[in-house]
């Protein structure tokens, strides 16, 4: 299966999208969290449209998802738009995050291995 790398190979990141490292957020072959603090929950119209430039096919789940695929390759986006207020159990999911600040999850899955 193609990494989340190979997947988004040529992507241009709008709005000063830049990864999050932080604890408990940590990149890997098939997850990746974006965070800016220039831009509004649009931004994923903006990622929406670079996927389409890499020959994605990208359709809306809901108000804050969406799926892109091309061919049997698929990326899913997640947008919260209030990372500042976002915790689990108590806890603080994006401690950094600040209000207007906005936060894109991307997951990707590439084909399964044939026998």
């Amino acid at each position: 299966m193609p990494s989340l790398a190979t997947l988004l190979d040529g992507v241009h990141l709008p709005a000063a999208l830049t990864p999050i490292v932080a604890d408990g957020i940590e990149p890997n072959d098939s997850y990746l969290c974006l965070h800016t603090s220039t831009a509004n929950p649009e931004v994923g119209l903006g990622l929406a449209d670079e996927l389409e430039r890499l020959g994605y096919e990208v359709m809306g789940i809901s108000e804050n998802e969406a799926v892109a695929q091309r061919g049997a390759d698929t990326v899913s986006m997640r947008i919260d738009a209030q990372p500042a207020e976002t915790s689990v159990a108590g806890i603080r999911r994006y401690p950094d995050a600040k209000h207007g600040d906005v936060v894109v999850g991307v997951v990707g899955a590439g084909p399964r291995p044939t026998a």
